[in-house]
């Protein structure tokens, strides 16, 4: 329009349009650029928000795979913090658990950023104190997130503002850990600028928490479960220890399925193994003893009918032929109709207390028969010192070489054989000690065979052998007896249909090298007793057993298990040792060594009693329940010159000496006696006088009775019998001292 009307014909308007266009133009070129500044800044803030919420989905990623790999709660957490501040970029973050108060009881657990001193400063100790007030407690009791753009300003954070400041915090956000109504504990993230939060990365955050709550509460359920079964698997293992020492199994049977559970305990008392033997009810009835089996069927069935529990003993037959005795017990559920749909029911090995108990049994009439046998002893020493001394004056009557003479020194003889005799009930009994003294062992093996050539049936053959240069022994002849007739009762028992059973006496050498590895005893010159028979023999997985207490191949009711336990005790204590060799269908040799006596020859026969005794002309009371032997010590000792008063009993004795303590030199006392014994008699006497002098005899005698008799100030003791030279030579000792 302007160039029709002839505007531009001028100069001003050529001018005009120039200076427009240049307007124009500069115009466009501030508003593309303004355009093109803001669309930059848009484009750097999305640049920024999608590093951000990268960063974030980083964090979450990270935080995932701990959940997946999480076998430990604080770590699983500590790598939760971690990934929030490393891979989210986030300033700090840190996170609580509540105890069992709700969230008043929260504690802080882990952490990880630049905020380690707020986190361990006074201030977080301190959040408890300001309950109702701070964000963080809120969430941890209410479940509720908060989000704090400005710490400083904000007033529910006074307690934490100074420290925050510190340490560049200047915004915070708080997550609870929530799994449905229950809080767990909290996440708070901080971040160094104000309103750093935006929607989408809270989001994500938020879903995030929800995850780790529920892989909190999985791992806690799974941490519980695998306790709950490491307590299970433990206390099964204490349970199973616990019923291997008892020797006490557990079972359960189901009578309708015929399903049969045993415990281990139940397997090893059985003798079978759980890989091979598979329990039923019939299987358990064929290992019951045959004899045992029809109680065991009747118990059962009778609580089955009945619905009671039973309780008993029976024997069973393991897989390797040993026979033990167990004590079951069983109780039975019934179901609504009355009809066992289960049992329960415990077995115990009670074959090492059955022996026990029958050795208790056999050990109590053993002392009954000791203190029958010391009885016996004591009357029957009596009776030969009457037998001995009165012989002996008998004897000195008579000429040397009379036939009479003859005959009464046998019969002193018999008398000593006798009082030997005596011993051995004493030693039977315990009630002396061991007697050691040089034993000649032909003898030995020559009164052992006269012996058992009475007692062993026709079908066994005894021999036996023993050279005449055989070196003595020292020994206790009762207890050696015992070794040998234990050896000898085992060799008649192990051949039952007869056979040959041999004894033999021989030296024998044995030099360093065998005695230092092989017996471990000293060497040197020994005499070997053998007793050989032809019998069964004895199994090689029993030789290593046979001295054990209470071990025996024999059927029950026929052997204790203590022969050769006290054969091989006696032996050790002699200074010897013992072997075996045994073949089974060939025989059993037993060989024992002890070692040779170097000394002396001990003279053999009675002292000549014709030889003049010593005496005196003290007065002596004489103090025996006895008549006879009362009157016999009062001859002899009128004989030999002395005084002589007599009491029947304590009581009389001791009457008798209070009215004449000062004259009375010595008191001869029997040890056993009625109403007033020796010991208590004595105790009266020394209580009286103390510098009495007392002698106390007896044919009943223990190691215990003989100390407290010295104890209580006795010069001398007397065995019973004694001969008149003893008892003329100990009473003029203790009366010259």
């Amino acid at each position: 329009q302007a160039e029709r009307l002839g505007f531009f014909d001028t100069a001003f308007g050529l001018t005009l349009f120039a200076v427009s266009n240049v307007v124009t133009f500069h115009f466009l070129i501030c508003w593309n650029a303004r355009s093109w500044f803001q669309l930059d800044a848009r484009r750097k803030q999305a640049h920024a928000q999608l590093n951000k919420a990268n960063r974030a989905l980083k964090a979450v990623s990270e935080c995932n795979l701990a959940l997946v790999r999480a076998s430990d709660e604080r770590e699983l957490l500590r790598e939760i913090c971690r990934a929030i501040v490393e891979y989210g970029g986030y300033r700090f973050a840190w996170i609580g658990l509540n105890g069992r108060e709700g969230g008043r009881d929260m504690s802080p657990v882990v952490s990880r950023g630049s905020g380690e001193i707020f986190y361990r400063s006074q201030a977080i100790a301190e959040l408890p104190s300001v309950w109702g007030q701070c964000p963080i407690l809120e969430t941890a009791q209410t479940g509720v997130s908060h989000f704090i753009q400005d710490i400083q300003s904000e007033p529910s954070c006074a307690v934490c503002r100074g420290r925050a400041a510190d340490c560049g915090l200047s915004s915070l956000i708080t997550f609870p850990l929530k799994v449905e109504e229950e809080v767990l504990g909290v996440l708070i993230i901080y971040e160094a600028k104000k309103s750093a939060l935006d929607p989408e990365e809270i989001h994500l955050l938020r879903e995030l928490m929800d995850d780790l709550a529920y892989g909190i509460k999985a791992l806690r359920t799974k941490i519980a479960h695998h306790e709950a079964e490491t307590l299970l698997r433990k206390r099964e293992a204490t349970l199973a220890k616990a019923q291997e020492i008892a020797r006490l199994g557990s079972w359960e049977w189901d009578p309708v399925s015929d399903v049969l559970a045993w415990s281990d305990e139940v397997y090893r008392i059985f003798g079978v193994s759980p890989q091979e033997f598979f329990p039923s009810y019939r299987r358990f009835l064929e290992l019951i003893h045959p004899d045992d089996r029809a109680k065991v069927i009747a118990a059962v069935d009778r609580t089955i009918e009945h619905g009671i529990p039973y309780r008993i003993e029976h024997r069973i037959v393991v897989p390797s032929g040993e026979v033990r005795i167990v004590l079951e017990q069983a109780e039975v559920t019934m179901d609504e109709s009355g009809r066992p749909i289960r049992f329960f029911g415990t077995v115990m090995d009670i074959t090492e207390r059955k022996h026990l108990e029958q050795q208790l049994f056999q050990s109590q009439k053993m002392e009954a028969l000791g203190q029958l046998a010391a009885g016996i002893a004591h009357d029957f020493n009596n009776t030969l010192q009457a037998i001995l001394n009165y012989g002996q004056f008998v004897q000195e009557e008579l000429p040397a070489d009379s036939r009479s003479s003859e005959d009464l020194r046998e019969v002193i003889k018999a008398a000593h054989r006798a009082g030997e005799l005596s011993r051995q009930l004493l030693s039977f009994s315990r009630q002396t000690e061991l007697s050691i003294v040089p034993l000649d062992p032909r003898l030995l093996v020559k009164e052992i065979v006269r012996l058992m050539q009475r007692t062993v049936p026709p079908s066994i053959a005894i021999t036996h052998e023993a050279p005449e240069n055989l070196p003595r022994i020292m020994g206790d002849v009762a207890h050696l007896h015992q070794v040998l007739l234990n050896l000898c009762v085992n060799a008649k028992d192990a051949m039952p249909e007869g056979g040959s059973l041999a004894l033999a006496a021989r030296p024998f050498v044995l030099s360093p090298d065998a005695a230092r590895f092989r017996h471990n005893v000293n060497p040197g010159v020994y005499v070997m007793l053998s007793v050989r028979d032809t019998g069964e023999g004895i199994a090689p997985e029993d030789l290593p057993r046979i001295y054990e207490p209470f071990f025996t191949t024999k059927e029950r009711g026929k052997g204790t298990g203590l022969g050769l336990a006290t054969t091989y005790n006696i032996v050790r204590q002699h200074g010897g040792f013992i072997e075996c060799e045994s073949r089974q269908g060939e025989g059993t040799t037993f060989r024992v060594y002890l070692p040779a006596w170097e000394g002396d020859e001990p003279k053999i026969g009675e002292a000549d009693q014709r030889s003049s005794l010593p005496g005196g002309s003290e007065q002596i009371l004489v103090v025996d329940d006895q008549e006879p032997v009362r009157t016999l010590l009062q001859r002899t000792l009128e004989k030999l010159g002395y005084r002589v008063l007599v009491a029947e009993d304590g009581e009389q004795a001791l009457a008798i000496f209070s009215e004449r303590k000062e004259l009375i030199d010595l008191v001869l006392l029997d040890l056993q006696m009625p109403r007033m014994d020796g010991l208590a008699c004595c105790q009266a006497i020394l209580r009286t006088r103390p510098d009495a002098r007392v002698i106390l005899s007896s044919g009943y005698y223990n190691s215990e009775i003989h100390e407290t008799a010295m104890g209580y100030g006795v010069q001398a003791f007397l065995r019973k019998p004694y001969q008149m030279q003893e008892l003329a030579s100990q009473i003029r000792r203790v009366l010259d001292n």
